[in-house]
């Protein structure tokens, strides 16, 4: 049911929702309307297939992303499967917060992991997170012995793991157990850019306190990218893989 105030919609009554998605079709303006879609992997690779002339002059492919892709990890094996039967490049973003036989069903057709590290100290990971990083820092130390071409990023949130103890000992996790084998470390500074989105869904947005100087704020990211790359971890700030 659709909230309206002086005129204006303020809110959802998800409540009430059926999925008939009515709602959407009847929106003269597509302020309300459904986002993805049931596909099956054929229907996906006519939509890759598009734009394969576009990944061989680029040098990029397909990546799956969140949510979670491993939560259908069968889909995505046959996805990469097929791209791989076809040339196209595969990429695989996940927390890796999963078991390794999900894992392992997608690695024979993945060419690229992209994985997070939010904080190195479990207390602290699942306060924000809401689960421990001992599986996916353990699913990241295996990747990385298997040898996996591996880009991992850091959301460099303030006063959560920007202090220096937990970039120390990020570095130290890289170097110590993954043997320095990542592609390359990506700095994501702290964006205000979801905020909207939690509203629109009616959440509440647990990081509306947080008040950033952002210039003072990306001077600080600057200098922790400084720091790992002086401990030889090629580190970069956003999600770029080159200097510009």
């Amino acid at each position: 049911m659709l909230k309206f105030v002086d005129g204006k919609l303020a809110s959802i009554d998800y409540s009430k929702c059926t999925s008939c998605l009515a709602c959407a079709d009847a929106c003269p303006s597509d302020a309300i309307k459904q986002w993805g879609a049931v596909m099956k992997v054929e229907e996906c690779m006519k939509e890759i297939r598009k734009d394969k002339g576009y990944y061989e002059r680029s040098g990029g492919g397909v990546t799956v992303s969140g949510g979670e892709p491993l939560l259908q990890s069968d889909f995505v094996m046959d996805l990469f499967k097929t791209c791989k039967e076809e040339g196209i490049h595969t990429c695989c973003e996940s927390s890796f917060y999963a078991g390794w036989k999900e894992i392992e069903k997608i690695l024979p057709y993945t060419d690229l992991i992209i994985s997070d590290i939010k904080h190195m100290d479990t207390g602290m990971h699942k306060k924000y997170t809401g689960v421990n990083n001992d599986q996916i820092l353990e699913n990241l130390k295996r990747l990385a012995h298997e040898e996996r071409e591996l880009i991992l990023r850091i959301p460099v949130i303030p006063n959560v793991n920007d202090d220096m103890a937990n970039i120390k000992a990020t570095a130290d996790f890289i170097l110590n157990e993954l043997g320095g084998r990542v592609r390359t470390l990506q700095l994501l500074s702290f964006m205000r850019l979801g905020e909207e989105k939690y509203a629109s869904l009616d959440m509440p947005y647990k990081m509306a306190d947080v008040k950033v100087d952002r210039e003072v704020f990306q001077e600080h990211v600057n200098e922790i990218a400084e720091y790992f790359n002086s401990r030889g971890i090629h580190c970069l700030v956003g999600t770029k893989e080159k200097e510009q």
